[in-house]
């Protein structure tokens, strides 16, 4: 919707623009050639009229040369050299979004600031010490605890373990241990990921460099264009627009130098 809006008014400006000054143009020809016939009485009126014609004449030549550098700039047009620039080059302009998105978001010294910052938030957020005393209650790992004791009390070292200890006060030690240990072990889990081979920056740069560049593959003229209509659609009304405007100031000025040296 948004697109849609932003072309209308794109070409709503423009063509209003250039509307315009071909009414001044059209006017102002037509104005100069009716009361040409130099009467005294005339005389203003005429310099009025020549300058409408200059304003016209220029301002209308400077926005329909912009509107039409416009319409080359994203169509090919018949026997015009150098027109669908934007098709001609949909390749080259993909693969600079590319460059340009990895260069700028993802360059190598801001993901590994990024990375140090968050790899410590990231852990934080999984609530390890809960989880891993979660897991500890289950009924899973409370089997397999029991199943350890009993293989380590069913060992010779065991037997003579089991003259000192009973095997519930070995479980009712083992099992706060294993609940408490992962405070402890976010310190250390975060430095290893921190130091780990397997998420250093330049193998997450190019994983990305990956994602995007297969995005990017997919895209097709049409898809290019459309992206870079969305971008500059309503800057490009003003091209037009600005074009009416200097173009009939200097048609104005060159009128009046005209005017004044007759």
């Amino acid at each position: 919707m948004t697109t849609i809006l932003s072309n209308r008014f794109f070409c709503n400006k423009a063509f209003i623009s250039n509307f315009f000054t071909a009414l001044f143009m059209v006017a102002g020809i037509a104005l100069v050639e009716i009361f040409k016939s130099g009467q005294d009485n005339m005389k203003y009126w005429n310099m009025a009229f020549y300058l409408i014609r200059g304003f016209g004449i220029f301002g209308f030549a400077g926005g329909i040369t912009n509107w039409m550098a416009i319409q080359m700039l994203f169509n090919k047009m018949p026997f015009i050299m150098g027109s669908g620039v934007l098709l001609n080059h949909f390749v080259d302009i993909r693969d600079n979004v590319r460059r340009t998105t990895m260069d700028t978001y993802f360059n190598p010294v801001h993901l590994s600031q990024y990375v140090a910052q968050k790899t410590e938030t990231l852990l934080n957020s999984f609530h390890m010490d809960a989880s891993i005393r979660n897991v500890v209650r289950s009924p899973t790992v409370q089997l397999l605890i029991n199943e350890k004791i009993e293989e380590i009390f069913s060992s010779a070292d065991g037997l003579v373990l089991g003259l000192v200890v009973e095997k519930n006060q070995v479980k009712e030690s083992v099992i706060p241990f294993l609940e408490n240990i992962g405070s402890d072990l976010m310190p250390l889990i975060s430095q290893f990921i921190s130091n780990s081979e397997h998420i250093s920056e330049d193998r997450l740069r190019s994983q990305i460099d990956k994602m995007i560049s297969s995005k990017i593959r997919e895209m097709k003229p049409h898809d290019v264009i459309s992206v870079v209509k969305r971008l500059v659609s309503t800057e490009l009304g003003w091209l037009v627009v600005w074009g009416n405007v200097i173009g009939g100031l200097l048609g104005t000025a060159l009128e009046l130098a005209a005017v004044l040296k007759g």
